[in-house]
């Protein structure tokens, strides 16, 4: 190997060390930080803290059969609170905000549509939107959307959604359960409620 072929290969092989060195401290680096985040979360089954953190977001009357079951704080990003439901547990409310993130636009709506998927383990097929109507909200335009699809157990379901201005930042409200069933009347009564 010549001269210039070495020095080549002693540059190359430098550069590729540094980003090997590189990768292992942004993996260090993430896992830590995803650690931190994990043991910052504060989840309680507790359905009379649930209740106090649902009304640290907004004030509003669920519809008949949900209670508030379980809550989880993430210091300094926004709080959560489950609903359960009397009758079945295919029936699922979620009330999410975020702290202190005042604009409502369709990046949040899909951004916090994510995050409930994700927490209630949502896995509709087939997905439609069969609603879509603006109401007022806290004095607010709110978009409201109503959305048909079959779960994992080929039952036919249902979903609302509507993201307004909380107490302290954006407010998602989720609701899913079975077509069969579905009560459209209380879910705008309990919409109709938020102040």
């Amino acid at each position: 190997m010549t001269k210039k072929g070495k020095i080549i290969f002693g540059v190359a092989a430098g550069i590729l060390g540094l980003c090997l060195v590189i990768s292992v401290v942004v993996i260090l680096f993430i896992r830590g930080l995803r650690d931190n985040i994990a043991a910052s979360i504060d989840y309680k089954i507790d359905p009379t803290l649930a209740a106090s953190t649902a009304n640290e977001i907004v004030d509003f009357k669920p519809a008949r059969g949900y209670f508030p079951a379980s809550t989880m704080k993430i210091p300094g990003y926004g709080m959560l609170v489950d609903y359960a439901y009397s009758d079945s547990a295919e029936n699922k409310m979620v009330l999410l905000q975020i702290l202190d993130h005042k604009e409502i636009n369709e990046n949040t709506v899909v951004i916090l549509q994510e995050m409930i998927n994700q927490y209630s383990k949502n896995n509709l097929m087939n997905l439609q939107t069969i609603d879509a109507r603006m109401v007022d909200v806290r004095s607010k335009p709110a978009q409201v959307i109503i959305n048909e699809g079959v779960n994992a157990e080929n039952v036919n379901c249902r979903q609302i959604w509507v993201a307004f201005e909380g107490k302290s930042g954006t407010v998602m409200l989720m609701v899913l359960g079975p077509s069969q069933g579905w009560d459209q009347k209380a879910y705008d009564a309990m919409i109709a409620s938020i102040r």
